[in-house]
């Protein structure tokens, strides 16, 4: 495989990789940000929210932004597939230069 060839299949595996998982990141960060807020309420002896489940988390983000909003963020992850792929094409370089 050419170098050329090696940096596209990367270039699509870090993609694929960024646009399929990108949701879970959003979810994730989400149910974070607000278990952060149910312990700053907490310990201002505010009445305390619910943490919501998965599905209700998921929910909520939908209602809020539609389906696009579980895909906040996917240009800077898009553009950081970049750095993988010089990383791995440098070291296939120097693996053929021994």
């Amino acid at each position: 495989m050419t170098t050329l060839e090696s940096m596209f299949n990367g270039w699509v595996a870090g993609s694929a990789t960024s646009i399929v998982s990108n949701p879970i990141w959003v979810v994730q960060t989400q149910q974070a940000v607000k278990a952060s807020q149910i312990e700053k309420a907490k310990a201002e002896g505010v009445i305390v929210p619910k943490k919501l489940s998965l599905y209700e988390t998921v929910q909520d983000i939908v209602q809020k932004g539609g389906f696009k909003a579980l895909w906040a963020g996917i240009g800077p992850a898009l553009v950081l597939v970049i750095n993988p792929i010089l990383q791995v094409c440098a070291q296939s370089v120097l693996w053929l230069c021994e």
